[in-house]
């Protein structure tokens, strides 16, 4: 079987709440943190309202098992700046 679809996370009070203003679960899909992978995983947690070891968990659930962004910018740089072929020796 393969990854599920969506991962549920309970979102807990933070510092200085006297509550939730929901009990109820949120629902984090990889089309909807897919679209995060282009940044450091601290900056996409903060984007989905998350602590970045809550992201990890979910990503794990959904499959993810490394946050790519650093694999993502070796590739876009790969993309921009090509390491010329070696040149044959005399």
């Amino acid at each position: 079987p393969g990854s599920p679809l969506a991962a549920r996370v309970f979102m807990r009070k933070k510092q200085g709440e006297r509550s939730r203003s929901s009990d109820e679960p949120v629902l984090i899909t990889l089309d909807l943190v897919r679209p995060l992978f282009d940044m450091p995983i601290k900056d996409a947690a903060l984007r989905l309202n998350l602590c970045p070891t809550a992201l990890k968990s979910v990503c794990r659930k959904l499959g993810v098992v490394r946050w790519p962004f650093k694999q993502h910018r070796k590739s876009q740089q790969s993309e921009r700046c090509p390491t010329p072929p070696p040149q044959p020796r005399p």
